[in-house]
């Protein structure tokens, strides 16, 4: 745990992505920010280049306070790098970091109990969520109710991101290896590669509590998924609908080009920067994935893997398998 008396080691940089937010939920988020029982925390607001009335009602929103701080991006650059400006904005003085998603709302404990579950070799904490609609009501009362939360094996989260990044405080040491972040690849996220980061510098720690709503609507970059429920019948089907239909090889050839590539640079930039923290176990892991082929003998390894760990990754092994199936099938012209 953080020594109690030393104010410094305890300041928090809360990063937080804009983009035309939904004005009456920001402002709800912004006030859940304000209320926090931890009180040593700056937001650095990046705004991804919002209409000038969506930025005039951030300004609003936040009006006097000395503890917001609003950089505007001059260009679009999409949520994946807005999050990386917003980063770039944290300064030496803050030792942990907290993601905000602009239309959600933090219960008031929310950062002082996630900094209580600190250790010496600590890099992340993350919290559970309950999922709401935009008008507040639950869709689910975990985020993990049909998956496990996996805050331990480091390749099956670059296969599947358990940590949701506003669920999560972490460590600003894990900065100058995070950034600047790889290219965008894929449907690759900025809280996937910061868990990974993170877990390939130290210790990620789940905190079973629901600490935020995480409010779910048509306006999210990226939405609540429900698990994959793989089994033999399913991986016949679609593996035959891969070989048999014009829609099938379409797409796996969709797959292959968003998914498969981004396990790949993902497993890659991971082995590259972190190299010398990771265990044997895991190296070999990364290599692997760094290394996805379309042959029998990857596709095998895809599917046992998957058998072991479906809950654990959310059936990703099979849905990375049927892309690999594709162009496989693709050698032969079918």
């Amino acid at each position: 745990m953080p020594p109690e008396n030393d104010q410094k080691t305890q300041a928090i940089a809360i990063c937080m992505a804009t983009y035309n937010p939904p004005l009456q939920l920001f402002r709800r988020q912004i006030e859940s920010i304000r209320n926090q029982t931890c009180a040593n925390w700056h937001c650095f607001i990046s705004d991804d280049a919002s209409s000038p009335e969506a930025i005039q009602q951030v300004r609003e929103t936040i009006g006097a306070d000395s503890r917001f701080t609003l950089s505007v991006s001059a260009a679009r650059q999409g949520f994946f790098h807005n999050f990386e400006r917003s980063l770039q904005m944290v300064t030496a003085e803050f030792s942990y970091v907290a993601l905000a998603d602009q239309d959600d709302f933090w219960q008031p404990n929310k950062l002082q109990m996630l900094l209580e579950q600190f250790g010496a070799n600590t890099t992340l904490v993350y919290s559970d969520a309950r999922i709401v609609d935009a008008a507040g009501r639950v869709i689910s009362e975990s985020a993990f109710s049909q998956r496990e939360s996996n805050c331990s094996d480091l390749p099956s989260l670059v296969l599947s991101n358990s940590v949701t990044g506003a669920a999560a405080l972490f460590s600003a040491g894990i900065l100058p290896r995070a950034l600047p972040f790889p290219a965008l690849t894929g449907r690759l996220a900025h809280d996937h590669w910061l868990s990974c980061v993170a877990m390939a510098s130290g210790q990620v720690k789940y905190f079973p509590l629901c600490l935020y709503d995480y409010v779910q609507h048509g306006g999210n970059a990226i939405g609540y998924d429900h698990a994959v429920k793989p089994s033999w019948l399913k991986l016949l089907y679609f593996g035959l609908r891969v070989a048999a239909t014009r829609r099938g090889r379409q797409a796996a050839e969709v797959i292959f080009r968003q998914d498969v590539s981004k396990i790949t640079v993902l497993a890659s930039e991971i082995l590259q920067r972190c190299s010398p923290r990771l265990s044997v176990e895991d190296r070999t892991g990364l290599q692997q994935l760094a290394n996805l082929a379309p042959t029998l003998r990857m596709l095998l390894w895809l599917v046992r893997r998957g058998l072991k760990t479906a809950r654990l990754t959310a059936g990703a092994e099979y849905h990375l398998a049927f892309g690999l199936w594709g162009q496989y099938l693709s050698k032969f012209k079918l």
